[in-house]
């Protein structure tokens, strides 16, 4: 049961790192693509080598993931050695626990994830505030403002699914009978 309970747990750390690694790449597609637009920016980053020092990041967390994915059952072996799993045997545990565990996980994450990401975005409002209405591209504040949506939309998921969790479980239950 250990065994096979941490095994789920790395393929979901490197499910996690997958799309860590995906949202990397989305900030770089953005640093890079972002120039086009703006002729003024396109002499920051006309440099190729920047572009591999960027995407190294990208390639380092997707390879850990598809390894982690791949290696998932060796490493839950490694982790645990067989008298451990005979310790663990007599602990119950049900599906509704382990799946209100997940949740409240996920919301845990979500919630630490979004907090620092909101709390950063106050400086880039107080530059935006204090430039000239004039010489902001409307675009940017759309943008800003799409970012502060998004991030309190994540707040309030991470809230919902860490403190509701066992009403999550159980909707999850009657979804399931039907």
């Amino acid at each position: 049961m250990a065994r096979k309970i941490a095994f789920i747990g790395l393929r979901l750390l490197a499910i996690y790192i997958l799309l860590q690694s995906l949202l990397h790449l989305a900030r770089v597609a953005n640093y890079y693509v972002l120039p086009l637009f703006y002729d003024s920016l396109m002499q920051y980053n006309a440099n190729s080598v920047n572009a591999w020092f960027n995407l190294a990041p990208f390639f380092v967390l997707l390879m850990f993931s598809i390894l982690l994915w791949i290696f998932a059952k060796k490493i839950s072996s490694f982790l645990l050695l067989p008298d451990q799993e005979s310790d663990q045997s007599d602990m119950q545990i049900s599906a509704t626990e382990i799946q209100s565990i997940a949740f409240s996980a996920i919301g845990l994450f979500l919630i630490v994830n979004t907090l620092p990401q909101l709390f950063s975005m106050i400086p880039e409002y107080i530059q935006i505030k204090d430039v000239a209405n004039h010489l902001i591209d409307p675009r940017l504040k759309y943008g800003f403002w799409f970012g502060v949506i998004e991030k309190i939309v994540q707040l309030v998921l991470g809230i919902a699914l860490f403190l509701g969790s066992r009403g999550l479980v159980g909707l999850v239950r009657k979804i399931r009978s039907l």
